[in-house]
């Protein structure tokens, strides 16, 4: 009878599954997701909820851990609903108590039907999350949006059918609008912190470039890589091609983003301030006034940096470098990206801060080294300048050689250190 029983339950989750695809969007790094996810919210066949990166949030919120289904139930009950994520218009989830309730009573009914397997906690987030919003239930897509791509191996190996959508851009104007924002985010003072996002951003972009290498032959069809540029210029066209590839219908709402508050999203920039729009958003967008805007930004140091350790990405995708591929601007790009980037003019030295020590200790205690933390304490001045500049470039010498890019980023106490830490 059991065995009848999980049968039917199977075939009821497979119903479900069949019923629609699963698409995850992900980005090489700064390269629009968040404008592109804005054109397939407002499409009545996809299915996207806002801001949720799924793996970024089990792998934070230590969602293995969780023995039991009323446990993971509460767990993302508790995430959606925090302060934190319902205070931002991008990301809230609820809009009043309500469909906090739906949310809760079906996300737990699936959960204890199916079980807290990853592949059941994700399918069953997005079915209450449905429910509690009143939407369609006839949708064909699943569209999650992971952003970062360190996921990428996990996807392919708990959802092997699903299909992978990747919005790609020149990465010297990706980084430079990067830059642009840590620069706002982090003056001088926290220069720990705005290197550690140098880090991160430069390593999506060589994370990315190796997970298409490694993946694009085999997903081939289950694989969609689309250019911001083109979709700025011929938008049209590339929101077809892309419901081809999808699917459904093309849409004109796929022409116009949307935000969750249904009001209309635009590309944005680093360049401006938060709702800031340019005077000609036509103009702001043409080619050459990007160009101008990454070249205005970026050394030479960086965009040669830039251009060497992403060549092979940057010109299978047209992007034409200005520095000629040789050994010494091969070796001048690695010792660029080695040196410490430490704020608003990046190859500068800066005395660590007190509150950069205070993050410091943080990190030694973090990894349960208390005769470093100690030694580190009563050193001189000069001497935690030294360990610090010293630890920072052996990290990014690590950085350009590893594998196992995720154990840096999204990790649940690090995480703390430099995301909830910032006003130290």
């Amino acid at each position: 009878m059991g065995e009848i029983l999980q049968s039917i339950i199977e075939l009821e989750q497979k119903l479900l599954k069949d019923k629609c695809e699963l698409i995850f969007l992900m980005s090489f790094g700064h390269t629009g997701i968040d404008w592109l996810h804005s054109l397939l919210d407002g499409h009545e066949q996809i299915f996207i909820m806002p801001q949720f990166s799924f793996y970024r949030s089990w792998k934070l919120l230590e969602a293995n851990k969780i023995t039991n289904f009323d446990e993971m139930t509460l767990l993302w009950v508790n995430d959606f609903n925090s302060d934190v994520v319902q205070s931002n218009d991008d990301s809230k989830k609820f809009n009043d108590d309500s469909e906090v309730l739906i949310f809760k009573r079906k996300l737990h009914q699936y959960l204890s039907t199916y079980g807290i397997k990853k592949d059941s906690v994700l399918w069953g987030i997005h079915e209450a999350y449905r429910c509690s919003k009143g939407f369609n239930k006839d949708y064909k897509v699943i569209v999650v949006q992971e952003h970062a791509p360190y996921a990428f191996d996990k996807i392919i190996n708990d959802f092997s059918n699903s299909k992978i959508l990747m919005i790609i851009r020149d990465p010297r104007a990706s980084l430079a609008g990067f830059y642009k924002g840590l620069n706002k985010k982090f003056p001088i003072g926290k220069h720990d912190i705005y290197n550690y996002f140098f880090n991160m951003s430069t390593e999506q972009w060589l994370f990315s470039s190796e997970m298409y290498y490694k993946y694009k032959a085999s997903l081939k069809d289950n694989l969609f890589i689309v250019k911001n540029e083109k979709m700025v210029s011929s938008l049209f066209t590339e929101m077809t091609l892309i419901s081809q590839w999808l699917g459904v219908g093309f849409s004109e709402t796929m022409l116009i983003g949307s935000n969750p508050n249904k009001s209309i999203c635009t590309p944005d920039s680093c360049y401006l301030d938060r709702g800031e729009q340019p005077e000609d958003i036509n103009k702001y967008y043409l080619p050459a006034n990007v160009r101008s805007r990454w070249l205005g930004e970026l050394s030479d140091k960086e965009i040669n940096m830039i251009e060497q350790l992403l060549y092979r990405i940057m010109t299978d995708f047209s992007y034409k470098p200005i520095n000629n591929r040789n050994f010494y601007n091969i070796i001048l790009s690695y010792f660029s990206f080695i040196h410490p980037h430490r704020g608003c003019d990046r190859f500068r030295f800066y005395k660590p801060t007190k509150n950069e020590l205070l993050r410091k200790e943080d990190l030694l205690i973090y990894k349960a080294n208390p005769i470093l933390r100690y030694i580190f304490k009563f050193l001189p001045i000069w001497g935690k300048v030294a360990y610090i500049y010293l630890s920072t470039i052996l990290m990014q010498i690590n950085i350009l050689f590893d594998k196992d890019r995720w154990k840096r980023y999204d990790d649940p106490v690090l995480d703390k250190i430099y995301r909830k830490l910032m006003v130290k």
